[in-house]
């Protein structure tokens, strides 16, 4: 059976970083910073958008803006499964899981599109969130660990939403590409 956390820290990390955190003012000023943004986040009304976003140099900035927005919402999650970790506040992990809810809700309604704005088959290296593979794989590694992180203080049902309604269909859309010996790969490889 996996244990949880494992992704991006585990439980030994953890508890490292928390004795950094009582023992030296540079790891005290960047939890600060963490919970700041943590607390920020866990005040707010969750929503995430309607669609996937644009390209950086789409002509409309508008498109690109929603691209921005789905990373702050997967750092975010991010952010507040680590305050989750390091606290055992419920509010945390309630506004990781609204937001990876909120993303099983809504992404396969996504289209599949790439930079070019081609859609569905005709899309090249595309995503659902994003317009690029390497996108999509920066945007759900986050979030693939803020599940990891929060995973405990699921429910089962919430799991295997989040499983098979977001995580397992950004993963389909990101091994989609074989870059070979390229750093977009390293992304993708990370992402799946």
């Amino acid at each position: 059976m996996m244990m949880h956390p494992n992704l991006l820290l585990n439980r030994a990390e953890l508890e490292e970083i928390k004795q950094k955190v009582a023992r030296y003012p540079w790891a005290r000023q960047a939890y600060a910073l963490l919970q700041t943004n943590a607390d920020d986040w866990a005040a707010r009304t969750i929503s995430v958008p309607d669609t996937g976003g644009g390209f950086y140099h789409a002509a409309d900035p508008a498109e690109h803006l929603i691209t921005l927005e789905h990373y702050a919402l997967s750092q975010a999650a991010r952010d507040m499964g680590l305050m989750y970790q390091f606290t055992d506040e419920p509010r945390y992990r309630d506004q990781v899981q609204a937001i990876l809810l909120a993303y099983a809700d809504k992404y396969l309604t996504y289209e599949i599109h790439d930079k070019a704005k081609r859609t569905g088959n005709e899309a090249h290296a595309g995503g659902r969130a994003t317009s690029q593979g390497i996108n999509e794989a920066m945007w759900g590694i986050p979030l693939a660990w803020a599940y990891d992180l929060v995973y405990n203080g699921l429910t089962p049902d919430a799991r295997t939403r989040i499983e098979s309604e977001l995580l397992r269909p950004a993963a389909e859309i990101i091994m989609d590409n074989n870059e070979g010996r390229h750093n977009h790969q390293t992304w993708y490889n990370a992402g799946v």
